[in-house]
């Protein structure tokens, strides 16, 4: 089979022309004859060769590195390197001093065995020497040089790289000085990258695994999704912390100065959902009802106790105010600045809406003694004060009446009384009898038993009143009767009025109605 010709060149030997000294160096020439020992013709060495070894076998043997021309079958070689280390070392493929020997015209020269070749592809290798030319595979373009297997192939900026390498090919690399940067070139986006990014299309999504970007604070706090490298964020665990402690993005102070309050939160929601919480201080205290709005998302109505609008003071300055959306509405979460409603107040004041006054929970009580006369009949009112602020729910009467008539020169006296009650309902007296007296034309009036009661005196219910008549002289003298009737009027929040009213019903003109009225109001 035939050998090509890096495996010819180990038969490739020849005899010095010229002597070298120890002093030889880079760039230092000798001359020799170059011949194959297996047919003794001369021989020209391949223009890749370069490691030759002169006296190989004796102690002055070297290895070196030369370039070489031939002309008339005398080869000139120039030292690129001399002394190399005759066996396997992690020492650079660099001069040693101590393998620099004298040489002279008929040593032997020869291309360096297949052994050497071995030392010198492990210390290259392992890192320990350079590799002179650029690697690649087939068909990619050249990315390593320099000193050391990490080593990448240097420019000074992207121009220059872009100049040394006109068709990259996918996984090229590189370095730039500046920007100091390691790069990779990918096919994909047709750019190179910076070693510690990847190309878009591996940025991580929701459903593809990728590369993700750290957000700042400032990106956590606003809620910003993609970062400066077009990667998605991801909040350190501090940011989110904060924000929660803070509560960041729920909490504002609002600003605007009337209830119509308003907050900007970092993110602004997309639209307000049931369930949402929000927190603002209050810049001013509320004078009714009150709006809020966030974010420029639309006024909202605030209620308190679930679905009552707010009443002045519910909010004041300064307040820290929770709400929860409830679907329609905002309901107030925290406590309401003023726990009494204004019916609160007007219930315990008199009407007014900063001064209390002293509820009396014990009665009203008193005693009044309403007069008329029947020669003109007539309305007799003792208005009663209570002071209680509402209208009073119960009141009970207490009651002794007495007619007297002088028509006859004599004093004829009836008198009844009795007990009637009001339910605060209506306006109806309801009455319980006790007892009553008709003496006929006696002067004096005493207990009569039960079944002594005349029909024509028994009081009665009408209307609202209690009626009782009167007939002066005799129970059965009509031409002398009058009607007295008790009833109330006007019952308001402070006052209420006692009526005695006295009917004239047969044009007598010397009779006269009178009694006493005792009364109990409660509250």
């Amino acid at each position: 089979m035939a050998i090509s010709p890096q495996f010819a060149e180990t038969s490739l030997t020849g005899t010095l022309t010229s002597s070298l000294s120890t002093a030889a160096t880079v760039g230092t020439t000798f001359t020799a004859k170059m011949n194959d020992k297996n047919t003794g013709a001369s021989r020209t060495p391949n223009a890749n060769t370069r490691l030759f070894s002169i006296g190989r076998g004796t102690s002055s043997y070297e290895i070196l590195e030369c370039t070489h021309s031939t002309a008339s079958g005398v080869t000139t070689f120039t030292i690129v390197a001399n002394g190399l280390p005759l066996t396997y070392s992690t020492t650079p493929l660099t001069t040693v001093s101590a393998n620099v020997n004298a040489h002279f015209a008929g040593d032997e020269i020869s291309v360096v065995d297949i052994a050497t070749y071995l030392n010198i592809i492990g210390l290259k290798l392992n890192g320990t020497d350079d590799f002179s030319n650029a690697l690649k595979y087939s068909g990619q373009a050249a990315s390593f040089t320099g000193a050391g297997r990490t080593n990448l192939r240097s420019f000074a900026d992207a121009t220059a790289r872009d100049a040394a390498i006109p068709s990259p090919q996918d996984g090229d690399k590189c370095k730039l000085v500046s920007p100091v940067a390691e790069q990779f070139y990918d096919a994909g986006t047709a750019s190179w990258q910076t070693n510690g990014t990847v190309s878009a299309v591996n940025d991580a999504s929701t459903t593809v695994k990728g590369i993700v970007e750290v957000a700042t604070t400032a990106e956590t706090l606003a809620g910003t999704d993609t970062g400066g490298t077009s990667a998605k964020l991801v909040a350190l665990p501090s940011d989110i912390a904060k924000n929660v402690q803070n509560q960041a993005h729920v909490y504002a102070d609002d600003s605007v100065g009337t209830d119509s309050y308003a907050i900007t939160l970092p993110v602004t929601p997309a639209a307000l959902a049931a369930g949402q919480r929000f927190s603002f201080k209050a810049g001013t205290a509320n004078t009714g009802g009150a709006t809020l709005a966030v974010n420029g998302l639309a006024a909202t109505p605030i209620l308190k106790f679930h679905d009552q609008a707010l009443e002045t003071g519910d909010i004041e300055s300064g307040q820290i105010v929770d709400v929860e959306f409830d679907g329609t509405n905002f309901q107030m979460q925290s406590p309401v600045a003023s726990q009494m409603s204004t019916a609160d107040v007007t219930d315990l004041t008199d009407g007014g809406t900063t001064t209390l006054h002293t509820h009396n929970f014990s009665p009203v009580m008193g005693t009044i003694e309403p007069v008329g006369t029947t020669s003109t009949a007539g309305v007799t009112d003792r208005t009663i004060t209570h002071s209680f602020g509402s209208t009073p729910s119960y009141i009970k009467l207490k009651f002794n009446l007495v007619g007297h008539d002088a028509s006859t020169g004599t004093n004829v006296y009836l008198s009844s009384y009795g007990e009637a009650t009001f339910d605060g309902s209506n306006s109806l007296l309801q009455l319980r009898w006790l007892a009553g007296a008709n003496n006929g034309n006696s002067q004096t009036s005493e207990p009569l038993a039960d079944d002594q009661f005349p029909s024509v005196i028994s009081p009665a219910t009408t209307g609202g009143a209690i009626s009782q008549t009167i007939y002066a002289g005799s129970a059965d003298n009509n031409s002398q009767a009058i009607r007295i009737t008790l009833s109330l009027a006007n019952i308001g929040t402070s006052t209420i009025d006692i009526r005695l009213t006295i009917t004239n019903t047969a044009g007598q003109t010397n009779t006269t109605a009178y009694g006493e009225v005792s009364y109990e109001i409660y509250p």
